[in-house]
């Protein structure tokens, strides 16, 4: 560049600076992508923007070439479907499972599974469902309503009253409340002993058995079967747009097809812990 004589230099320059410009004028001028969050629904999101979703919200908004808008919530993500998508109050909801049939989905784009969580030194060996192992559990903490609901009622736990139950979800019956239990609580619950193991979806679980002091592992659990009904312990995560707004499916459909990969990497580089769902599906398929 040193080599350029200094009146190229400054036409370069000066070219950088207007196609700079253009191109903030032409993204102001873009209809912003408007995208629900919670306020308080770490580690998903946050008023600040720090959840791993707010991230891939701004990555997603910058492939599309669209300003981010964030639509606010005091309500966790469970709520937004009705309440601000139906309503025309934000476009995108991110990390529905791609079975959701309120929505209008996009491709998968990553996999994510529950997680066994015991100490790293002297915790139980729990790697499966088998009930001879979970006889020498005495409490587990997990989200009521959830799928390890169903197995710890197959493995035997749940009807001899030593489960330790806490849900993710709930309201207070006479105020009609809303009240949500931290995905930290869960976890906490293993660091400091009152459970035995937790078991917790991977992206809620990661951030804080990485914060814990108290050495922690995570061990993916197995699909099992409950009254011989299959009981799922991963699932594909999509983006969810209001039903009829093809366009916009299509396009997010493109970004996830083109540069999938990348968004998983900066799940994973935030410690967020997924897998390609096209990977899967083919190690799944029968040979």
């Amino acid at each position: 560049m040193n080599n350029i004589p200094i009146r190229v230099r400054t036409l370069l320059s000066l070219a950088a600076g207007v196609a700079l410009s253009f191109q903030a004028t032409v993204l102001s001028a873009a209809e912003p992508l408007r995208v629900c969050a919670a306020k308080d629904e770490m580690p998903y999101s946050n008023a600040a923007g720090e959840g791993f979703e707010n991230r891939l919200a701004e990555r997603v908004a910058e492939l599309l070439g669209r300003p981010l808008e964030i639509v606010q919530s005091d309500r966790a993500a469970i709520y937004h479907v009705q309440e601000y998508l139906n309503t025309g109050k934000c476009d995108v909801i991110m990390g529905l499972d791609s079975t959701d049939p309120r929505v209008l989905t996009t491709k998968p784009y990553y996999r994510a599974s529950y997680f066994f969580v015991v100490k790293r030194d002297g915790g139980p060996d729990i790697h499966d469902w088998n009930p001879e192992a979970w006889q020498k559990i005495n409490k587990v903490a997990f989200a009521q309503g959830s799928p390890a609901e169903a197995m710890i009622r197959e493995v035997g736990l749940f009807e001899r009253n030593l489960s330790y139950i806490y849900s993710l979800i709930g309201f207070k019956p006479k105020r009609n409340e809303y009240i949500r239990f931290q995905p930290s609580r869960l976890i906490s619950e293993v660091s400091t002993g009152v459970a035995d193991v937790a078991i917790v979806w991977g992206p809620e679980a990661a951030p804080y058995v990485a914060q814990s002091t108290v050495p922690l592992e995570m061990r993916p659990v197995p699909d099992g079967t409950w009254q011989g009904n299959p009981i799922l312990f991963q699932y594909e995560q999509s983006m969810g747009v209001r039903t009829g707004n093809e366009a916009l499916r299509d396009a997010l459909d493109q970004v996830i097809a083109t540069h999938g990969p990348a968004l998983r990497q900066e799940l994973v580089d935030l410690g967020i812990p997924v897998t390609d769902p096209e990977v899967a599906r083919v190690a799944a398929a029968p040979h």
